[in-house]
């Protein structure tokens, strides 16, 4: 698919539904699509909401270090169940695919925020 048919049917989902930034659906797209890049076979892979919600915690904090938690909360991603709400506006796009038994409720197991995304640059006395 060309960026210029995502960013289509990025735009028809922000018609939609605009509580999150245009950023925040390419940010998960492109998490997904490095893992895809990675280990091509198979080309497609079923994710468990944790191993989504792990991929892109690490990708945040790889790529905003500190200022991960502001960026994401800049996009309308404040929690893991956001980032649920952002796959499944991008399954009904129809550019992810999802099982049956995938269900938004699975990315309320995640990780507090504020744990995941600030914990990491607190002094080691301070840490939860």
């Amino acid at each position: 698919m060309l960026r210029e048919d995502i960013d289509e049917l990025i735009a028809d989902i922000l018609a939609k539904d605009a509580r999150y930034e245009r950023d925040a659906y390419r940010f998960v797209l492109e998490c997904i699509a490095s893992v895809r890049e990675e280990d091509p076979l198979p080309k497609r892979r079923d994710f468990k909401a944790w191993e989504l919600l792990d991929l892109f915690r690490d990708r945040a904090l790889r790529l905003y270090g500190p200022m991960a938690m502001d960026v994401l909360g800049a996009w309308g991603v404040r929690s893991c169940r956001d980032f649920g709400h952002i796959i499944f506006n991008l399954v009904g796009a129809g550019l992810l695919g999802k099982s049956k038994d995938d269900k938004l409720e699975d990315f309320d197991q995640g990780y507090d925020f504020r744990e995941a995304f600030r914990a990491p640059f607190l002094p080691r006395s301070k840490r939860p």
